[in-house]
């Protein structure tokens, strides 16, 4: 609550108080003698609440702007999740040798081979996650166990205190197979005025911030997804793990930011692959190859480690445009399964709900065109269509969302 808002509620429950037949005592009154006093004891209370959360305050400064991040560990934050439910919910999925005699029966288990109508319901039935395992056995200590997490922002839910407004970043661990679904929120990420992101100096700085918070959010999660850490279990005792991201549910504008790619309008809108402008959305995309994440990812570094000699200008604005890139490194590209390993980086976007077919300014006829479009694309690409909600991921990881005047269409290209 703003500095306003406390004077607002003391000066109200001072005339409530004042109002009453006791005479005599007055506790409030008595409390806090001045204004000050309450202020400073309701934030005394929040700091208790909030201490315990391992909660963190850091000051970025990006320009000509400074703003004030609140986040905690992911890490951390995975691992009180895990204390907080019952020793039968956390799963982990089948082992190793089980999934290879399950191959050796029915070729059908495999992710690649699954066929276009068969409905994954489960995160560990998913092609991302296999390959995530796959990878941890071939490269961490064995044993080491896959904790699954499912990230969420989205930059249109807003959060405001009167002063400051900022969208909520959550996670959830996927291996608590409970009923009870919980996304824990891990930062809050400012947003900055509107007029100010509509210039390029804007975005830049909005999408420099939001590497920023997702660094200090994952930086422990980085470092353990490629050697390996200890994981508290409920029951007691503990188990080697490896973090591993499996999904990013975001919305088309926050995808381009998080992976540091150009918004509507670059050369090539679509994520996972190179589909240009003119043949997103038509038959013809779905032959496009997929966008290379290690080619990528290093002309992006290239970028930003380049010097101000005569004609740097011209060789960022020349990559940008080959690739449709902003020059900045994702952050992400650090994981492990991400950016080493198989690079299922440009797989991790998926959607929720509401962003699938649904926009504030959709009427029915713009509904039914982008169901017919999606049972169209899906079926000339042999693809499979893909939703997520806030419980399980229902088919493959892998969506393609393109924006065509204010209604979502998403379509898996194979």
């Amino acid at each position: 609550m703003t500095q306003r808002e406390l004077k607002t509620i003391y000066i109200y429950t001072l005339k409530v108080e004042a109002a009453t037949d006791a005479a005599t005592t007055r506790p409030f009154a008595d409390a806090f003698k001045t204004v000050w006093s309450f202020i400073a004891a309701v934030r005394r209370y929040k700091r208790t609440l909030i201490v315990p959360l391992n909660w963190r305050k850091v000051v970025m400064k990006i320009d000509v702007r400074q703003d004030t991040v609140f986040f905690r560990d992911a890490l951390q934050a995975a691992q009180d999740e895990v204390m907080r439910a019952q020793q039968e919910d956390v799963y982990w999925g089948a082992s190793s040798s089980t999934e290879h005699d399950a191959g050796s029966m029915d070729a059908s288990t495999d992710a690649s081979m699954t066929a276009p109508d068969t409905v994954l319901c489960n995160a560990w039935d998913g092609e991302m996650y296999k390959r995530q395992q796959e990878h941890v056995d071939g490269t961490v200590h064995p044993g080491t166990r896959v904790l699954g997490f499912y990230m969420y922002s989205d930059s249109t839910v807003l959060l405001s205190s009167g002063a400051v407004s900022a969208y909520p970043l959550r996670m959830r661990g996927v291996n608590i197979n409970a009923d009870d679904v919980r996304w824990v929120s891990l930062a809050y990420i400012p947003q900055a005025e509107a007029k100010f992101l509509e210039t390029m100096k804007g975005q830049e700085v909005r999408a420099e911030l939001l590497q920023r918070i997702l660094h200090v959010a994952f930086w422990t999660s980085l470092l353990a997804s490629h050697d390996g850490t200890w994981l508290n279990l409920p029951g007691g005792g503990c188990v080697r793990f490896s973090p591993r991201a499996l999904l990013y549910v975001r919305d088309q504008p926050e995808e381009r930011a998080v992976m540091c790619l150009k918004g509507l309008g670059c050369l090539f809108p679509c994520t996972a692959c190179t589909v240009g402008r003119d043949s997103s959305c038509t038959e013809a995309g779905t032959n496009a190859p997929p966008r290379e994440v290690h080619e990528t990812v290093r002309a992006q570094l290239r970028n930003v480690l380049m010097g101000d000699f005569r004609g740097a200008g011209a060789m960022r604005t020349e990559a940008e445009m080959a690739h449709s890139l902003n020059s900045m490194v994702p952050a992400l590209a650090a994981w492990a399964g991400l950016g080493s390993g198989p690079p299922m980086l440009y797989h991790l976007p998926g959607l929720d709900r509401l962003h699938v077919c649904l926009s504030c300014c959709m009427s029915v006829l713009s509904v039914s065109s982008c169901l017919w479009m999606l049972r169209t694309t899906t079926a000339s690409c042999g693809g499979q269509a893909a939703c997520v909600d806030t419980k399980r991921q229902l088919t493959n990881d892998t969506l393609h969302v393109y924006t065509i005047s204010c209604w979502y269409c998403a379509v898996v290209c194979v």
